[in-house]
């Protein structure tokens, strides 16, 4: 029996309330089917469980096959993600959370062994559409669980070309979140976003790093936040200083009392504007002299400093 056979009869024996039968096909489908087949069968299976409001029966497979997904999501690329795509979307939508755990594991169980590759582009553009949503649904336990998987995902990324594409794909979400709800609440629903900044001015500044690769680094993270904080304020009909401003307080609470962030978002916030005044000088000159106070005292010194009037 083909796998798409074998699905469609577990989503009959699902559909007919046959737990009996269900079940057992289930799990011989997990002793008897290769992995690329497994991961369709079971992916159909699951999503039949829980269009049938069977969550007792979705767990139940979810951990029962956990294992077998594990190896298979390892072992195909395309089917991995297709399988991967489906389960995040099915189990956001439902709101489930004890169940997360075990897709945090699968999903980064492939990202170790596929995630440096370009074909994973699909991927995330996908995965970020899905966060938009559920962003912008209010449910921000699914979304926050979405992104720290970004994070986890793309952190030992070193390709410049990938991280362009993935921050103009994540602040074109940001972009239309700020258009609806405002700016302070994009950045609530992203607070992800600093992160992944802080963490490329960190490898800009690094010693010892080769100065192309710093100057790379710098310039894609500032360009990207002046390009937010343009569009953002066109989008919010403000100007480019409220934005600033309103990202200062964000960045405020997201330092929490921790001296060490304090200063490296100041750093940040302060490139950021640097970046902004020198690329933009018709823009900034009418409004620069009302973000003064976020420049002092400066935290954009040494090498940053140089880095910044290298690039600008």
């Amino acid at each position: 029996m083909d796998d798409r056979a074998l699905a469609l009869e577990i989503c009959l024996y699902v559909r007919q309330n046959k737990d009996a039968e269900a079940r057992a096909a289930f799990s011989s489908v997990l002793q008897n089917t290769a992995d690329a087949a497994l991961l369709r069968v079971a992916g159909d299976a699951l999503l039949a469980a829980l269009r049938r409001r069977r969550q007792d029966l979705f767990t139940d497979w979810l951990l029962e096959a956990q294992l077998r997904l594990e190896v298979a999501v390892g072992q195909e690329e395309q089917a991995g993600c297709a399988f991967l795509q489906n389960l995040a979307f099915a189990m956001c939508d439902r709101q489930l959370e004890a169940e997360l755990p075990i897709l945090q594991t699968l999903v980064r169980r492939w990202l170790r062994v596929h995630g440096g590759s370009d074909s994973t582009d699909g991927f995330w553009n996908e995965w970020l559409s899905l966060t938009a949503r559920l962003a912008r649904r209010g449910w921000r336990l699914q979304a926050r669980f979405l992104l720290r998987q970004v994070v986890w995902g793309v952190v030992r990324r070193r390709d410049v070309a990938f991280w362009q594409r993935l921050l103009s794909r994540l602040t074109l979400h940001f972009t239309v979140f700020a258009r609806w709800d405002g700016f302070p609440k994009a950045c609530a629903a992203y607070p992800e976003l600093p992160l992944l900044y802080l963490l490329l001015v960190r490898r800009a500044g690094r010693a010892g790093a080769d100065t192309g690769e710093q100057a790379a680094y710098l310039l894609l993270t500032l360009r990207s936040i002046r390009n937010l904080v343009s569009n953002a304020a066109r989008s919010t009909m403000q100007d480019d200083m409220e934005i600033f401003r309103q990202w200062y307080q964000f960045l405020w609470r997201l330092a929490a009392n921790d001296e060490k962030r304090l200063q490296e978002l100041r750093r940040l916030l302060q490139l950021a504007i640097g970046y902004w005044q020198r690329s933009l000088p018709k823009t900034s000159r009418r409004q620069a002299r009302f973000l003064e106070d976020l420049m002092q005292p400066s935290a954009v010194t040494g090498a940053y400093h140089e880095l910044l009037e290298r690039i600008c």
